[in-house]
Parts: structure tokens; C-alpha cells; sequence
């Protein structure tokens, strides 16, 4: 300024400053009137709405300005058709269309929010390795890689890696868009295959299970310490060095005998050495040396068996038990009653007694004489000296059970069938005796078994054949459980392991094929015997 005069140039500038901001107030009033006119319009030009949300607290939005928060109630809008929006962090936005009537309330309930989710995708080099993800929550997730878990809650969530044989893997992984979040890992070693004699042993890398041999495996490289593990046999223990160029084979020797139990009773438990190895047939694997076997079955006492195995020996032992006692007893309750003038002979679960008549205390005669048709003891004759003739006892057969006593009763013919190891009955002296010896006597015979008339002979043939059709039902029921085992295991193993259960199937197929042919042959004898 010269004289009190502006220059040309500072009046320039004033006028374009002016300009400018002329211009910026107009346009900051524009958008106050065009956000305040809506709210000062006159009733009859708006109307209103209420709305919450689950949960409460989010921001209302109306053409990107805030309305306020949930619980939002009478809030006005210009009439016609608007659209808000209900938005909250960690939750997925919510637009609602909605029509504002001239004057009227609008009420939209209340709008449940969802949370915003988000993807995890795991990948590994190579594939196949098993993961666990666990969330805020604390829930856990497992899989096999590759894997892309989906809608998952924003948050941080760990990740661990678990390869058999190599070190544990962990990894915190922020989920928090809907963006999946990658977790690659790379497990690049060796290339092992691992075998096992016997096939089937299960192969460890310290407390990690590989799987059952044969396998292929995956190994890091450098030595690592291999266990392989079959039953009860002795463990094999071997330092594997992986190579990274090429694949490696490794095979793990146990020491063993095989060992094959049979056994003519198909419930029966096979225990060897205190382990259950189930129902017989069953091929084992043992260490060599002796074993301790021991079958028991229903009703019937336990077998044992001990068994010295060599390495590399195959053995084939067969226990059986024999005619069951209910099945015998069955059979001998089930004979109809003799008639009067005919010979009754009881079937017991023991070897049959070899009878032989009671030599009472006589002397021989001097000619031997066939034996009579029947021996008579009159009672009419009662003197003290036949008092002391002694009882008979039971005696012990060859194999170790008692014998019945062989009395021949008083006014019974007694025939028992000779065989050429019994003795034939020989003559013997008509005493006379006491009353007490004669009670002694009879007290014997009736303890003798014997077959009497029955006064119900179709109840006891009904009786009979319920007891031998429930023995034949448990056999057959023994067999088709037995047969379900098998089936199982056929479905659930592989190789060799799964060949041997093959072959048991086959054996079950025998013996199944064999008791209906016994049950035919048992019910035919039955309805003989009942004629």
C-alpha cells in the first residue's frame, strides 16, 4: 500500500478468497438444510419407526448418517419407501426396506444380528496330514489336510499340525474377514516303506502311531528310532536313517510259532497265558517257549492244555470236551417206560459201570453152573448169622469216576450186557438174613438208577425234548455269534490278517454244516426212542 492505495495484486487475491468462501458456506448450508429439512417438515409430509436389534447397541443408518442406537423408537423419517441399516462390529450388516406412511408409526420388531464369519484353509506338502483348530470358544476342530473350514466367528484360533514322526507344529491364526486365512506347511522328508513278519504289526515313532504294517511313511530326515509291535510277542526296535532321494524299505523280524486251537464245543473261551484270544478255531502268534492253554465252556469243566512252541514251529492242538452232560442225561430222561417183563438200561454222563453180581458169603459149588435166570434171597428164612454179610461199595472205574454199586435186586432179573472185560456172574448160595440186612439191602437198590413207569409219558417226552432242543439252540447260537466276530474282523483288517479270518469263516462254515446234520441225527434218534 502506497499513498493508502492497495495495489492491483492484493486486490486480486481478496476477491478470489472472497469467492471461495461465499462458495464454501453455501455448500456447508446446502447439506445442513438437506439433513435438517426431513426433521422439520410438517406432519403431514413424514412419519415413523421403532426398531431393536439382538443384541442391543447398533448404530441405525439412514442414507449413511446416524439415526441413533438399538433400541431406537419413533424415530422420523420422510414418507414413502426408505431403507436403514442396522450395522455392529464383529456382526454382519443388516439393510431393512421399509415404507414410512404419512403420519404412522412403523414398528420392525426386533432384528436378530449375525456374526460376521469368516474361512481357515489349511494346506500341507505333502497331503494327508491331521489338524485340530481350536476357537475363541475353546471348541475343537479336526481334519485332514487340505481343508478350508468355513464359516467361522471372527476371532484368533490355533492351529497345530500332527504328523506321526515329526516335531508338533502349532500356528495362531486371526481370522476377522470374510477372506479365508491360509496356513501352509511343508513336511518334506523321506520316503519309508515298512514291513513286518508277521504281517499286521502296528509300527510306533516314540508315542506316535504310524499304522499297521505294511505301510509307507513319511519320515524326517535323519535317524529315527522305529518300534514294531505284534501281541504279546517281543517288541523289535530299529534306528532308521530316511533318505531324501529315494525310498527306503525296512522290514521288522519277530521271533514266533504259530499255534492252532480247535475244539469240538463252539461257545467255548480260549485263554493263553491269562490273554482272551475268543472263541476257538484261532491261529496264534506266540514267543516261543511253554505256553499255558485254558478252554472253558458252559456246563462243563475247564481244559487245560501246556504247549512247548519252538521259533518257526507250526502246532495244531485239539481240546474237546465231549457229550455234554445235559445233552446225555437228555437222552436217558427221554426213554419211554419199560414194559412189564422187559430189561431197562440208564445212559449217565460217566463211562457205563461194569455190573457184576454181589458175592454174598457163600461157598462155590463143586461144578461151575451157568448162571441162573434170577437170583432169589427169600425172606421167609431170617437167621443172625446172615446178618454180618458186609454192603457192597462203590468202586473206582479206569477213568476216575465212582462206579455205581451192582446189587442184584431181590425179585429182579438183573442182565446186564457182557462184554468181554466184565465178569460173568457166577452161581451163588440161597442164604438166609436178617431183617435189618434185608433193609440195608433195598435201601441200595433203590439208589441204584433205574427206569420206572411214568404215569405221564407224553409230559415226559415233551419235558425230554425242550431240554435237548435248548442244548441245540445254544449251539447254534454260539455259532452265529461266533459267526459275527468274524465278520467284523474280516471288515475292519487287511492283508494277511484279513486271509486268516478268511480261513476261520471257512472253518465256521464246517462246523455250522456239522451241527445241523447233528441236530437231524439227534431229533431222528429222539423220535426213535419215543415210538
Amino acid at each position: 500500500m502506497k499513498n493508502g492505495r492497495t495495489t492491483p495484486a492484493r486486490k486480486k487475491w481478496t476477491f478470489l478468497f472472497g469467492i471461495l468462501a461465499v462458495l464454501g458456506l453455501g455448500f456447508c448450508g446446502y447439506e445442513f438444510w438437506q439433513w435438517v429439512l426431513p426433521l422439520w417438515q410438517t406432519p403431514s409430509a413424514t412419519g415413523s419407526f421403532s426398531v431393536s436389534s439382538a443384541p442391543i447397541g447398533a448404530v441405525v443408518r439412514w442414507k449413511g448418517r446416524d439415526l441413533g442406537h438399538t433400541p431406537l423408537k419413533q424415530c422420523v423419517l420422510p414418507s414413502g419407501d426408505q431403507v436403514i441399516e442396522i450395522t455392529m462390529p464383529g456382526y454382519q450388516p443388516c439393510p431393512i426396506e421399509l415404507t414410512v406412511r404419512t403420519g404412522a408409526l412403523v414398528d420392525l420388531g426386533v432384528r436378530s444380528l449375525l456374526k460376521q464369519l469368516g474361512k481357515l484353509r489349511l494346506v500341507t506338502d505333502p497331503p494327508g496330514v491331521s489338524y485340530l483348530v481350536v476357537g475363541p470358544d475353546k471348541k475343537t476342530i479336526a481334519g485332514v489336510t487340505p481343508d478350508t473350514i468355513e464359516n467361522l466367528p471372527l476371532g484368533k484360533y490355533e492351529v497345530k499340525l500332527i504328523e506321526p514322526g515329526w516335531p508338533a507344529f502349532a500356528q495362531t491364526a486371526d481370522v476377522n474377514s470374510s477372506n479365508p486365512v491360509e496356513v501352509n506347511r511343508e513336511f518334506k522328508g523321506g520316503s519309508v516303506e515298512l514291513t513286518s513278519d508277521p504281517a499286521g504289526a502296528t509300527i510306533f515313532i516314540g508315542g506316535s502311531k504310524l499304522g499297521t504294517a505294511p505301510l509307507t511313511a513319511n519320515l524326517p530326515i535323519g535317524p529315527v528310532e522305529v518300534t514294531s509291535h505284534f501281541g504279546t510277542l517281543v517288541s523289535v526296535v530299529q534306528t532308521l536313517v530316511p533318505d531324501a532321494q529315494r525310498s527306503v524299505s525296512f522290514h521288522f523280524k519277530h521271533s514266533y510259532g504259530t499255534l492252532l486251537v480247535s475244539s469240538d464245543r463252539a461257545d467255548s473261551v480260549l485263554i493263553v497265558d491269562g490273554v482272551d484270544y475268543g472263541h476257538p478255531p484261532a491261529q496264534l502268534f506266540l514267543a516261543p517257549g511253554n505256553h499255558k492253554l485254558l478252554l472253558s465252556a458252559p456246563s462243563a469243566p475247564d481244559k487245560t492244555r501246556r504247549v512247548d512252541l519252538l521259533e518257526g514251529q507250526h502246532a495244531n492242538v485239539q481240546i474237546n470236551f465231549g457229550p455234554m452232560v445235559g445233552e446225555v442225561a437228555a437222552v436217558s430222561n427221554a426213554n419211554p417206560s419199560p414194559t412189564p417183563g422187559s430189561s431197562a438200561s440208564v445212559t449217565s454222563a460217566t463211562p457205563t459201570s461194569k455190573l457184576r453180581p454181589v458175592q454174598l458169603a457163600a461157598q462155590p459149588t463143586p461144578t461151575p453152573t451157568p448162571p441162573p435166570a434170577s437170583t432169589t434171597v427169600p425172606e421167609s428164612n431170617r437167621t443172625a448169622e446172615s446178618s454180618s454179610m458186609p454192603l457192597p461199595t462203590a468202586e473206582k472205574s479206569a477213568s476216575g469216576s465212582e462206579e455205581q454199586p451192582a446189587i442184584p435186586p431181590a425179585n429182579v432179573k438183573a442182565s446186564p450186557s457182557a462184554t468181554p472185560d466184565e465178569e460173568q456172574p457166577k452161581p451163588v448160595r440161597t442164604l438166609t438174613r436178617s431183617a435189618a440186612a434185608t433193609k440195608r439191602l433195598s435201601s441200595a437198590v433203590a439208589s441204584t438208577p433205574s427206569a420206572s413207569p411214568k404215569p405221564e409219558p407224553a409230559k415226559s417226552k415233551k419235558e425230554a425234548f425242550q431240554v435237548l432242543d435248548s442244548h441245540l439252540k445254544a449251539k447254534e447260537e454260539a455259532l452265529n455269534l461266533e459267526k459275527q466276530s468274524i465278520e467284523y474282523q474280516i471288515k475292519n483288517s487287511s492283508g494277511s490278517i484279513r486271509e486268516q479270518w478268511k480261513y476261520r469263516l471257512a472253518q465256521w462254515r464246517v462246523r455250522k454244516a456239522r451241527v445241523e446234520q447233528d441236530r437231524a441225527a439227534e431229533e431222528a434218534r429222539f423220535n426213535e426212542q419215543w415210538k
